[in-house]
């Protein structure tokens, strides 16, 4: 029998027998691809290609390598592999287990079991050849990653914690962005020009930060894909009213559960030791059939755990360490330790700038954003009052009363007369503008816009962001557009003019933001999902036939390859017998096969077979 058709008629059936849910995680982990698939032999197919096979045999681990080889050869039990794997380096076998290695081999369908025994499929074997790994076994680990020295961990800790705190800062702000105006990603990947641009801008980062800035918040699930953008992900309201540690717990989780378990292990066992080359010197040991794309993740994570303050200066951080060992809530604790403790009062300045003498506690910060603009980023971060924004405010229907006595609450220096002096202004001037309906106008005009300021009124005529209401004059005091009312006036609220909405009657109504509908998302379609439900579904319909399709299906399978199998025929006395038949054709609902021991031609009804083995 050529090899590897064996394989696909051992596979086939072992597919056949999975539950969905396990069909469906193999699937996914093998990155098999839905189309051309339409039975259990397709799928085994799939699964022995040798592309794929090179593909997953990259990402496994030097000691997972070592025990297919082990198993190339000869079937094995557990107790004669530990028995062929003695006298291994140390340091591989360290905190692994045989069995445990067997078993995930196992659910990537690289292992053919029967009776306790564990033998590499035929495919399996032919592409570990192609790598030319050699000895295993023997080949020693680089050099131990250096020891940190423990004199340096404090200012190891200071200098991890200060970029901790500027990635979350960071990352809020661009999920702030995004939450505002989606981002969109280019066909070839990466976010489009001018996206880029606006999140450098709202994060304070440059613009080549932004990739890795975006990636560590999509890993971390606070933005989702849009079509073709990215906005933030619906829980990301919670995580921004979070503390900084709070904030810093979910991306460091993300980034652990990240890594490649392997490295996880060896990063763990080597938690107090240096992060640098002697850390691409190991990944490289330990991923021996590894390409650059492996190297190249593990330089990103290795990238991102500076940014989350898990190490610096190439030494893992406190928190690195205990992230590492007992998991992202310990983490949070140690971290919390040492970022700045947030501050719930500021200092406001009579040219209208709010000066917070540490980072300003979340639920402050959004609520004085509604009032003033962030001008400088980092622990002491600046704020400037904004006319535009406390118009805003007012178009909310909030007073000056409540404005000036949320600054009083937070404030440590008082009330500047400047600034009390601008917000009554503007509250004083808020409504100078006043836009209305028209009604049955024969011009097809549907809203005007009125002011007694008729200086405003000029301004507000030759304002470039509001050209497209194509405003025009109707006389000294009044501008008219054929946008509806709703429309021109939110329109002068996001340009900051003083404006209300007045009804039929004259009278000043507030009107809500017509904000557009979130675009209900249809789930994307999963196309392994919907092959292993296709799959089973036609496993289970009419299963008299399902059997003889099945019979057939491995018959073919057997002819295409020449192969030779052991035929259970059920004969007429009700006892059966075993042929050792290569078949030739299947037609008409008959084998035709040539009957190797007795060297003559046998037809046979399929529905007289009742098995069908590899010889």
């Amino acid at each position: 029998m050529p090899a590897g058709s064996g394989d696909t008629l051992a596979l086939a059936s072992r597919l056949r027998t999975l539950t969905e849910s396990d069909l469906l995680a193999l699937l996914r982990v093998r990155e098999v691809r839905a189309g051309r698939i339409a039975d259990f032999f397709d799928l085994a197919e799939a699964l022995l290609d040798p592309s794929s096979l090179e593909q997953r045999l990259r990402l496994l681990d030097r000691y997972s390598l070592l025990v297919l080889q082990r198993l190339a050869s000869e079937a094995l039990d557990i107790q004669a592999l530990e028995e062929a794997l003695r006298g291994t380096e140390p340091d591989l076998i360290a905190g692994r287990d045989a069995a445990t290695t067997v078993d995930e081999l196992d659910s990537l369908a690289l292992l053919e079991r029967e009776n306790g025994a564990a033998r590499a499929l035929d495919g399996v074997t032919a592409v570990l050849g192609l790598f030319g790994l050699g000895d295993l076994a023997s080949a020693p680990p680089p050099a131990n990653l250096a020891p940190v020295d423990s004199a340096d961990q404090d200012s190891t800790d200071r200098l991890a914690a200060e970029t901790a705190f500027e990635t979350v800062g960071a990352v809020a702000e661009l999920v702030l962005e995004l939450r505002r105006v989606p981002a969109r990603e280019l066909g070839r990947g990466g976010l489009a020009l001018p996206d880029a641009r606006r999140l450098a801008a709202a994060t304070g980062a440059p613009q080549e930060e932004i990739a890795a800035l975006h990636g560590i918040a999509a890993r971390s699930a606070l933005l989702v894909r849009e079509g073709d953008g990215w906005r933030a992900a619906p829980d990301a309201e919670g995580w921004l009213d979070s503390s900084p540690a709070e904030r810093w717990q979910r991306l460091a989780a993300a980034w652990r559960d990240w890594l490649p378990e392997p490295v996880c292990r060896l990063l763990s066992a080597r938690r107090h030791a240096t992060w640098g080359t002697g850390l691409q010197e190991f990944v490289a040991w330990l991923y021996p059939a590894a390409d650059g794309a492996l190297q190249q993740r593990i330089d990103e994570t290795r990238d991102t755990a500076v940014r989350l303050g898990l190490s610096a200066q190439q030494v893992p951080s406190t928190p690195g360490r205990v992230l590492l060992a007992d998991g992202a809530e310990a983490a949070r604790e140690r971290m919390a330790e040492l970022l700045p403790a947030s501050v719930d009062r500021v200092y406001l300045q009579h040219d209208l700038t709010v000066i917070s003498p540490g980072p300003l506690r979340p639920d402050l910060d959004r609520k004085l954003r509604e009032l003033a603009t962030l001008e400088g980023h980092g622990i002491a971060a600046s704020y400037r009052i904004d006319p535009g924004l406390l118009s805003r405010a007012f178009a909310d229907g909030r007073s000056a009363g409540d404005l000036l006595a949320f600054l009083e609450s937070i404030s440590l220096t008082g009330i500047p007369q400047p600034l009390e002096y601008l917000v009554n202004e503007t509250e004083s001037r808020f409504g100078s503008v006043r836009v209305s309906t028209l009604r049955d106008d024969p011009h097809g005009l549907r809203s005007a816009v009125r002011s007694d300021d008729a200086t405003l009124l000029d301004t507000i005529a030759v304002d470039q962001t509001l050209v497209s209401l194509h405003l025009m004059r109707s006389g000294e005091h009044r501008l008219v557009s054929r946008f509806e009312r709703d429309v021109v006036y939110w329109s002068l609220v996001d340009a900051r003019y003083p404006v209300v909405a007045e009804d039929d009657d004259g009278r000043v109504v507030g009107i809500e933001r017509e904000r557009p509908r979130p675009r209900r998302l249809e789930p994307d379609r999963d196309p392994l999902a919907e092959l292993v439900a296709r799959l089973k579904a036609a496993d289970d319909q009419a299963p008299e036939q399902t059997e003889l399709a099945w019979l057939s299906r491995q018959l073919e399978v057997a002819i295409r390859a020449k192969a030779t199998l052991i035929v259970t025929v059920a004969l007429p006395n009700g006892t059966t017998a075993d042929y050792l038949l290569e078949p030739a054709s299947v037609a008409a609902g008959r084998l035709r096969a040539r009957d190797r021991a007795a060297d003559i031609e046998r037809t046979l009804p399929l529905k007289s077979i009742t098995a069908v083995h590899p010889a």
